[in-house]
């Protein structure tokens, strides 16, 4: 068997018991930006139904918070607003479509930050 189709026979199993258990293969995202002083970002990212883990990590500059809500209905996820510019954020999405992640810099300069969505 060529390592062509190796792959392709690979790429079809994993897709079907994808489909037929109903679980999706985990995931990762990263991106990376900055957050204004007295600011917030808000993202809009897509996300399977289930768990989903946020960690943004904006070294130690200033306090970073963030909240994580359904894009859709806005019902509040979860949220990590300790006095830390580590935030981890683990929630439940109840279906498939959007999350709002808010990224709020409550310090007085900007802040650079890197941050995954993982489900």
């Amino acid at each position: 068997m060529t390592k062509t189709l190796l792959k392709k026979t690979l790429v079809a199993a994993l897709i079907l018991t994808t489909l037929v258990s109903g679980t999706a293969l985990a995931q990762s995202r990263s991106f990376r930006d900055t957050v204004l002083a007295f600011d917030t970002d808000i993202w809009r990212l897509w996300a399977p139904r289930g768990n989903a883990h946020v960690v943004v990590d904006a070294g130690s500059h200033t306090d970073v918070d963030c909240r994580v809500y359904d894009a859709v209905t806005g019902e509040f996820l979860g949220q990590d607003n300790d006095s830390t510019s580590l935030c981890i954020v683990d929630v439940y999405h109840r279906r498939a479509g959007g999350l709002e992640i808010q990224i709020e810099n409550t310090g007085g300069i900007r802040n650079t930050y890197g941050f995954t969505l993982s489900y």
